[in-house]
């Protein structure tokens, strides 16, 4: 009997132990996951970029940044560009000769990336200016495209919402 008990009682003793450890396992990867979501460049800051890119920096470091990047010219002002996917639901479109001039985000819904402000894909049109204020709309773009030249920052409106997040440096 008293082989019985002591067996039990060890059984019992792994199943907390295997539970526990398992606990453990799951709150780390929830940890690994916050820490990853942290760390991730997910914030548009206008007139500025990224953290790990921003307007200004050399173009080599976008392939140092991003890795693979599909690299084309522009035609009028043979500018390079460089583009490259952030995630399943955001491309990213950078222009310039030797140095970032430009950044175009394209995205949808799902994208996780939101400028410093709180403007993001998929956004209304009347949000945006909620969120800006007035913006500046010439009539070539028949109301397409918000730009805010002082903030460095432009959206393009496709269906009445946010396609295209474009970064540019600032005018005083």
């Amino acid at each position: 009997m008293n082989k019985n008990k002591f067996l039990i009682l060890l059984g019992l003793s792994l199943m907390l132990f295997v539970q526990h450890s398992s606990a453990e396992t799951l709150q780390d990867r929830k940890i690994a996951l916050l820490l990853e979501y942290l760390a991730a460049d997910l914030q548009i800051i206008e007139g500025v970029g990224l953290q790990r890119i921003k307007l200004g920096d050399p173009m080599s470091k976008v392939r140092t940044v991003f890795g693979q990047t599909r690299t084309a010219r522009e035609l009028v002002t043979d500018s390079l560009v460089l583009e490259a996917s952030l995630d399943a639901n955001t491309r990213l479109r950078v222009t310039g000769r030797q140095r970032v001039r430009k950044m175009a985000f394209k995205g949808n819904q799902q994208s996780p990336y939101t400028t410093q402000s709180g403007a993001r894909f998929g956004m209304p049109a009347y949000e945006v200016i909620t969120t800006y204020g007035p913006a500046v709309v010439t009539d070539k773009d028949k109301g397409k495209t918000l730009t805010y030249p002082r903030k460095g920052i432009r959206f393009r409106i496709q269906h009445g919402v946010v396609d295209v997040i474009e970064v540019f440096p600032p005018s005083s």
